[in-house]
C-alpha cells in the first residue's frame, strides 16, 4: 500500500472528479462524503486530514502546518471508486473514506476503509461484485456474507454487505497493506 501522504492528492482529486456539490446545484442541506486520514510520518509524527461531509470543513494537520478551510460539500459516487477497473455498484454513493497509515515501525500497518450505500439489497450487490471482479480477472470469492479478494498489485481486500434502509445495502470495503513479500 502506498504511503498515506501519497493518498492526499487522491483525496483532493476525488473531491474534484464527477462529484456532486452544492456548487453544482445539489441540495445544500444534503450530506457529503466524510474523509479521514490518520497517519504517521517517517519519524512517527502524527498526520491528520479530515473533511466533514455535513459542513464542508476540511482540516489539515501536518508537522509544522495546520489549516482549516471550508469547501463545498462533496458526495463521491460509484464512479469515484476503482479496484482494478471494478467500480462501486451502479448508483452507489460513498458515505465515508477512512485512511490509516503507519510505516514508521516494522511493517506496513496501512488500511483504507470505504463505507457506501448501494440502491439494491445485499445479495444482488455482492453477486454484482463477484461477476465484475471475475470479468476483470481479479481474485475474489464469497466467504459467508462477505467477499474477500486480492487486487492485481497484491493488496488484500474485504467487502461486507448489510441491509440498509428501504431495500438498500450498506457496504464496507477494507483494503489492507500488501502482504509482506
Amino acid at each position: 500500500m502506498r504511503s498515506p501522504l501519497l493518498l492526499l492528492p487522491l483525496v483532493i482529486g476525488l473531491a474534484a472528479c464527477e462529484s456532486q456539490s452544492s456548487a453544482d446545484g445539489a441540495d445544500g442541506n444534503a450530506s457529503g462524503t466524510n474523509i479521514n486520514v490518520a497517519a504517521k510520518g517517517e519519524k512517527g509524527e502524527d498526520i491528520r486530514i479530515t473533511a466533514d461531509g455535513d459542513t464542508g470543513k476540511v482540516s489539515v494537520n501536518l508537522p509544522g502546518f495546520d489549516a482549516n478551510v471550508r469547501l463545498p460539500k462533496v458526495m463521491l459516487k460509484d464512479s469515484n471508486f476503482d479496484i482494478d477497473g471494478v467500480k462501486l455498484y451502479p448508483g452507489s454513493t460513498v458515505a465515508s473514506i477512512n485512511v490509516q497509515g503507519d510505516t514508521s515501525g516494522a511493517g506496513d500497518k496501512s488500511r483504507v476503509q470505504i463505507i457506501y450505500t448501494a440502491p439494491a439489497e445485499p445479495k444482488p450487490v455482492r453477486d454484482w461484485f463477484v461477476k465484475a471482479f471475475a470479468e476483470k480477472g481479479v481474485a475474489a470469492k464469497i466467504s459467508g456474507e462477505s467477499l474477500n479478494g486480492i487486487s492485481k498489485d497484491g493488496t488484500p481486500f474485504t467487502m461486507t454487505f448489510a441491509p440498509g434502509k428501504g431495500g438498500s445495502t450498506t457496504g464496507i470495503v477494507v483494503l489492507d497493506a500488501k502482504n509482506p513479500a
